[in-house]
């Protein structure tokens, strides 16, 4: 195995339509009536209820129990627009939390929100990406003072958030407060929980997603940045605790969204036509994996990751 000592973190939904996600549960309704719709909700704990009291096949061991998970994700990047929306998704987390935190006593909750501040610390929304960020209804500080959450998720997407013509010192200044600000808020007395960043990613300018990224910065330069503005923040004792980029996959996954990051050697073009021969076709593959990891063109990514 890759990863023998890996920690998962598992998420339950994603507020986006993206491998089903509450999109599925309300189907031509807004995304925001899952918080509140029974039906939905009834849907959504049984199938919660179903994965945390699953007994692995491989180990035996039920997943309540297993190890190997460091933690359950209420959601990815749950927002509730529109009025009241902030009331909704912090009714909706708490209860969520309590209902797993009954089916499972073993394991960390938290939710994987984007970070953005909200009403609770106007302080601190100068250092949202945008000026809507806060009308999301995904209020940092709101949420994550919550006792049921055992630490806070943040992510950090330069390319969605940014103009796209952002200079390099003008990315680099927001990435880096952004990992800042939130450390210190969960380091001091408002929040004093634990820190992950949970997902960051950026798009090659060079690529085919490279029209929608901030393009005058490459993912190498982006990933340093960032890598480097973590370990400062974990060496000086703060509340960091994991480091986790989006996403890691096999090198025959395809690169759906610009962020994926391939595992293992480049391929070259020959053998890619090869191994996308016609069946019959003389046979090929991937090249021997090495212990590095590259972006779909081949460049070397210092892609590291802490944990707990």
């Amino acid at each position: 195995m890759l990863f023998p000592n890996g920690r998962l973190i598992l998420t339950l939904t994603n507020y986006w339509p993206d491998y089903g996600g509450m999109p599925q549960y309300v189907r031509q309704h807004p995304t925001e009536l899952f918080y509140t719709d029974p039906q939905c909700q009834a849907w959504f704990r049984r199938m919660a209820a179903a994965v945390v009291g699953r007994v692995s096949t491989v180990t035996g061991i039920p997943y309540a129990s297993d190890p190997t998970i460091l933690a359950w994700e209420l959601a990815n990047e749950p927002r509730c627009e529109g009025p009241g929306g902030d009331a909704v998704l912090m009714e909706w987390v708490a209860s969520t939390a309590a209902f797993l935190r009954a089916a499972d006593p073993n394991h960390l909750i938290t939710v994987g929100l984007e970070g953005f501040y909200g009403s609770s610390s106007p302080d601190m929304m100068p250092h949202n990406p945008y000026g809507g960020a806060a009308r999301h209804g995904a209020d940092f500080l709101a949420i994550f003072q919550h006792p049921a959450l055992d630490f806070a998720s943040i992510h950090l997407y330069p390319d969605q958030w940014c103009p796209l013509d952002s200079s390099p010192q003008q990315l680099k200044s927001f990435m880096r407060t952004w990992l800042q600000s939130h450390a210190a808020l969960c380091a001091g007395h408002r929040l004093h929980k634990p820190l992950v960043l949970s997902e960051y990613g950026k798009r090659e300018p060079n690529s085919y997603h490279g029209r929608d990224c901030a393009y005058h910065m490459g993912r190498a330069e982006a990933f340093n940045e960032v890598l480097n503005c973590c370990i400062e923040l974990a060496a000086g004792g703060g509340p960091l605790a994991g480091v986790c980029a989006w996403m890691l996959a096999a090198r025959q996954y395809p690169d759906y969204d610009g962020y994926t990051l391939k595992l293992g050697a480049a391929e070259s073009s020959a053998a890619a036509a090869e191994r996308l021969a016609p069946a019959g076709a003389s046979g090929g593959g991937i090249g021997e994996d090495k212990d590095r990891y590259k972006d779909a063109h081949g460049q070397e990514c210092g892609v590291d990751s802490a944990g707990f």
